[in-house]
């Protein structure tokens, strides 16, 4: 590989027109395979439904964890009403949240290509690895913290190469570590488990530095580090403490989501390793772009440290993913930065062949021609991939006025009492559509056995607090049948075409 070292003094322009058109195949990718796109109807996901709820709550002076509950971390749900502002009652704003992120991530992965190839060889594999990661499986619905925290999670792998390709160090600067803490305060106050990549470098830093005898080397990491992370971490301390909430948030966010929401019986190991080969096998070319990945990494010329602490990488992310003890499809997204790697050895390869074809001998003006044309067939050739692949596409041939959240906010709307509740699942969307706060803590039922929960929910319904409720699990439930009558009952699919479901507008008696 070659290290690309020519200095542009249009630098700021440079890069401004490079982050457009990591834009650019954000807003292409993402608006064909996330639900969250204005092509499609609603994003449906319950996941992206309860994080859309609780940041509409908290930038409605709910304070989260103590006044409204879901187990995530804070920082999503700030995230999430920011894109609530933006639209109230679907998910434009999210989707932008989406594009702004995936082109960060991009963008990132340019910065690192830099280091190893020339701009334009790079810039034709960008649409193609945001074709992959976006029409895989482990990508799901769109909107999830995997999704949104790419660029958090490729950042360590980021600092590794850029270190050693820059200064034939093994561990980063001071001042990359400290971002690189503060990566991680964000994915901590995100999603915990996926810190995973944080600790390998971490462990292998600390590795390096006990083998070299250097514990002044080490303190100054792990100091740069900490500062980084109590850096992000220091305003939502604040948030909690002067709204005397901590308790609710480090019990609600730390202990329940450690102690309550993996209920794994069995082996560990064995569901680990279960859980990954289904992960890689139903995203295969996630998969393949790791495995050209590894392949680049083993037979590179860098030295065996290099190789060492990028194994590490690998290995800690994958163990941190799964060894909670729950597993869901989404999960394997958590490795889409593990692709990167994959897209610069093809990158490389792909220079290597324009070279033996004479077109580096071409004048400059003669190479950004034929390579501005090669980025849009295949920024075109990439979006019909994704279409053609994403689990996604054929919700957009459902019109939203013909959906059952739909027909069950017009009858909401045009009642002066639009209070609602959410019962016996997870939050369905109908808060989302129909624009309104949940007033009680618990606004749906969670993955996690919370006796309260179930209390204060069940209260609800027997004491008829709500005007309507909207279930999937009205049949056989007398607690339901005694208190509320159905309005509307409406047969359609939960998330994918082939799981039919029943939904239920219920009205007080």
């Amino acid at each position: 590989m070659m290290l690309a070292s020519e200095k542009d003094p249009r630098r700021s322009v440079r890069r401004g027109l490079r982050f457009l058109y990591c834009l650019a195949i954000a807003v292409v990718m993402l608006g064909l395979c996330s639900r969250s796109s204005p092509l499609y109807p609603l994003n449906d996901w319950v996941d992206t439904n309860c994080f859309f709820t609780v940041g509409k709550a908290m930038f409605n002076g709910r304070v989260v964890y103590r006044d409204i509950y879901e187990q995530k971390g804070v920082l999503l749900y700030f995230l999430y009403g920011l894109s609530w502002l933006i639209s109230h009652t679907d998910y434009l704003g999210v989707y932008l949240l989406e594009c702004l992120c995936m082109a960060g991530f991009l963008y990132l992965t340019w910065r690192t290509a830099d280091l190893l190839v020339s701009p334009g060889a790079y810039a034709l594999v960008l649409p193609g690895l945001a074709a992959v990661l976006c029409s895989s499986y482990a990508f799901y619905l769109g909107g999830s913290v995997e999704q949104l925290g790419l660029a958090l999670l490729y950042l360590p792998l980021h600092c590794m190469i850029q270190s050693y390709v820059t200064d034939g160090a093994y561990v980063p600067s001071r001042g990359r570590i400290f971002a690189m803490g503060a990566a991680a305060g964000c994915l901590l106050w995100m999603k915990f488990t996926l810190l995973g990549v944080y600790i390998g470098y971490m462990l292998f830093v600390l590795a390096l530095q006990l083998c070299r005898r250097d514990p002044a080397g080490l303190w100054r990491a792990a100091g740069a580090f900490l500062l980084g992370l109590l850096a992000v971490t220091a305003p939502w301390l604040v948030y909690f403490g002067v709204n005397h909430a901590l308790k609710d948030a480090f019990v609600s966010y730390f202990y329940n989501n450690v102690a309550l929401y993996p209920q794994l019986e069995g082996n560990r190991l064995a569901f680990l390793w279960t859980n990954l080969r289904h992960g890689l096998l139903w995203n295969a070319r996630m998969t393949l772009l790791m495995g050209i990945g590894v392949l680049g990494i083993l037979l590179s010329k860098s030295k065996w440290p290099f190789k060492l602490g990028m194994g590490c990488l690998y290995v800690c992310t994958v163990i941190f993913l799964y060894i909670g003890g729950a597993a869901y499809d989404y999960y394997a997204f958590g490795m889409a930065a593990l692709c990167v790697p994959g897209a610069l050895t093809i990158a490389w390869l792909g220079e290597q062949g324009f070279r033996h074809l004479g077109l580096a001998r071409r004048s400059a003006r003669t190479r950004r021609t034929v390579t501005a044309l090669l980025c849009a067939v295949f920024l075109a050739g990439g979006g019909l991939f994704a279409r053609r692949h994403s689990v996604n596409s054929f919700y957009t041939a459902y019109a939203r006025e013909d959906m059952w959240y739909s027909r069950f906010a017009e009858i909401i709307t045009a009642s002066e009492d639009q209070s609602q509740l959410n019962y016996g699942f997870l939050d369905l969307g109908e808060y989302t559509v129909t624009g309104y706060v949940p007033q009680g803590k618990f606004f749906c039922v969670l993955n996690l056995d919370l006796p309260e929960m179930r209390q204060e929910i069940e209260d609800s319904v027997r004491q008829r607090k709500t005007k309507y409720i909207v279930s999937i699990a009205y049949e056989g439930d007398p607690l339901l049948t005694e208190n509320y009558d159905v309005v509307e009952a409406i047969d359609s699919f939960y998330e994918f075409e082939n799981v039919p479901m029943r939904y239920y507008l219920l009205e007080r008696k």
